[in-house]
Order: structure tokens, then sequence, then C-alpha cells
């Protein structure tokens, strides 16, 4: 437990470096997407909840990446699954990082 939870914290300093933000992508940016996905699948909702503030930054480097490396029609469903289990209908911060994957993957009737 105490190792995925470094491993998070990690992914989650990757995620929302400066550099990470400024579109470098190092070559494993796919499996940092695919680590976060899996991140989102197994995350209880009051551990996400519990996240507080990182939640919302987290969501926002998860479609950042998923766009920097061509992917966002594939973080689309794990990004709209999260933001369901942690917040349900209400929107949020979070919900807009959703609508700006549905307009990069032109996925129009989900948003």
């Amino acid at each position: 437990a105490t190792e995925t939870m470094q491993a998070s914290a990690l992914l989650i300093g990757w995620l929302t470096s400066p550099a990470t933000k400024s579109g470098f992508v190092p070559a494993p940016g796919r499996g940092c997407l695919d680590y976060t996905t899996r991140l989102f699948d197994a995350g209880s909702k009051p551990a996400l909840e519990g996240s507080g503030t990182i939640f919302p930054t987290l969501c926002t480097a998860y479609v950042d990446l998923a766009v920097q490396i061509g992917a966002p029609l594939a973080a689309l469903r794990p990004l709209r699954k999260v933001i369901e289990k942690v917040h349900g209908a209400e929107l949020t911060a979070p919900s807009v990082d959703l609508l700006r994957l549905c307009i990069e993957s032109k996925a129009y009737h989900l948003a």
C-alpha cells in the first residue's frame, strides 16, 4: 500500500510539473496515462475526495497529457467514470476538463 501511495505521489508530481504542462512529455507518457487510469479505477470515492484540491489538478493534468500524446478518446471514459464516482452529476472544475476532452476527441455527443 505504501509503494502504491509513493508511486501515486510521484505520478501526481510528474503530471503537475511545469515541464509536463509546457508540452514536454517523455517517452513513458502513455504509460503514465494508463497508470493514472488504473489509479482512477481503483481509487475509492473517499480516497479521491480526500485529496482535496489535488483531484481537480490531477484531472486537468490527465487531460493535458492525453491531448499531448494524442489519446484524448482513450482518456474520455476513465475521466467520466471517476468524476461520476467522486461528484455524481454535480458540475465541478473536473467537469470542465471532461468537456474539454470531449471537444478534443470530437465526441461532442458525450459533452
